[in-house]
């Protein structure tokens, strides 16, 4: 299985929104990453080119600043499982409810009965959170989830 924390986004094959016809035939994730390196969708096709003709995000990600599609070739069977984890992972913002929902019938449930947490922040601090979150390519919520899971991982393993 595919480590999410383990992709490099920079270094995968990708086109320009404009130039979608270029995307490949064959099996493959693809991320639609904006000019701030930030995924606003991540989304699967075993043919790639012939989805992007007529994308149900294509308008909203063109009306983007240089959005670009990455890609990363799989063998088709892993693409639903892989696809989801790397929904999971970096939390796209364009990945909404109805996406959610074909993968579980539970998701939108699932995530409102989360406790949700405010925290206040520095300006600077919360400047460099959220351009920390852009370089992994991650929400700042989803990343700053991350970091508390692994410091509670971290202080659990200490005992």
């Amino acid at each position: 299985m595919i480590n999410p924390s383990d992709i490099n986004l920079s270094a995968l094959p990708s086109v320009r929104i404009e130039d979608k016809k270029q995307l490949p035939s064959t099996p493959c994730i693809y991320f639609a990453i904006d000019s701030q390196g930030v995924i606003q969708y991540i989304g699967k096709s075993v043919n790639p080119a012939q989805r992007w003709v007529k994308h149900h995000r294509y308008a909203r990600l063109a009306g983007m600043d240089s959005v670009k599609i990455a890609y990363l070739t799989l063998d088709s069977e892993l693409l639903l499982e892989v696809e989801a984890a790397l929904i999971k992972w970096f939390d796209p913002p364009l990945n909404g409810w109805k996406d959610r929902l074909a993968r579980s019938p539970d998701a939108k449930k699932e995530a409102t009965d989360k406790p949700k947490l405010s925290v206040y922040l520095e300006t600077e601090l919360k400047d460099k959170a959220e351009s920390a979150a852009k370089k992994d390519g991650r929400s700042l919520s989803n990343w700053i989830r991350e970091l508390i899971r692994r410091e509670i991982e971290s202080q659990d393993e200490e005992g």
